[in-house]
């Protein structure tokens, strides 16, 4: 998720935090996607639950993520096609990389284990996986040793999450931090607490 949007959730309510929010979200995506133009040749973006799915309800299905990105990077959307590249869809493979195609996903469920939604996934699809959504972090293989399996992490402030603050769940807490796929392997690189 690159966008909480909050201010477009049936959760919180709509329009809690209005348009400082709206811009608030998109100046931070705007910042990251600088940098990451900086660091990289091509960027691959696709839809969370959070931005892809929410502004698909505001729109009643209508309007796609790739619009929404469109709005949010302004200047930087001359970009897509060439060197940021968006798709609609919350999986995306990364093909022929030296140890396997990677499925980089955003599930639709989230589970309370960490790297069991990974596991399940690379054995049905048959593949190495990468998963965001459940916001932990970590590596491993599927249980046949055939698959390397991801968590994602996350970059946000979970004392900062309304909702993770209101109830107590069965969920590990969220864990700072990315992964990079370099040359087809994982690297976790964990984000300092405080």
């Amino acid at each position: 998720d690159f966008l909480d949007m909050s201010w477009a959730s049936s959760y919180v309510g709509w329009g809690k935090d209005g348009p400082y929010e709206i811009q608030r979200e998109f100046d931070m995506v705007r910042r990251i996607v600088e940098a990451a133009l900086q660091a990289f040749e091509k960027i691959y973006i696709i839809p969370g639950n959070h931005d892809g799915t929410r502004f698909k309800y505001m729109s009643n299905g209508t309007l796609g993520f790739e619009l929404l990105m469109q709005m949010v990077l302004g200047p930087q959307s001359a970009l897509l096609g060439e060197r940021i590249l968006v798709g609609e869809q919350r999986h995306m493979t990364l093909r022929d990389s030296p140890w396997g195609d990677w499925r980089i996903t955003h599930p639709q469920s989230a589970r309370a284990v960490p790297l069991s939604l990974a596991q399940t996934i690379a054995l049905k699809e048959r593949q190495n996986v990468l998963t965001a959504h459940q916001h932990y972090f970590g590596f491993g293989f599927d249980r046949y040793g055939h698959y390397m399996i991801c968590d994602g992490g996350h970059m946000t402030n979970e004392e900062l999450t309304e909702y993770k603050q209101e109830v107590d769940t069965t969920h590990s807490c969220w864990t700072p931090g990315y992964v990079e796929l370099v040359g087809g392997w994982p690297y976790l690189i964990p984000e300092p607490r405080g």
